[in-house]
């Protein structure tokens, strides 16, 4: 009875992460500001990670 019981409580342990869903965040673009200036190599290190992140 107890191996029953036990394999019962693993199964809805189990399912559990099933009926969590994913979260929409972020619900906006995030903006990624970067102290250098434009074209050199902190800029397309940047750019390269923004076109990842989407």
């Amino acid at each position: 009875m107890k191996n029953l019981a036990f394999r019962c409580l693993a199964l809805a342990l189990m399912a559990l992460p099933l009926a969590a869903q994913a979260q929409s965040y972020p619900n906006k673009p995030i903006r990624m500001l970067v102290p250098f200036p434009a074209g050199g190599t902190v800029d397309f290190f940047c750019t390269c990670c923004g076109a990842q992140a989407e």
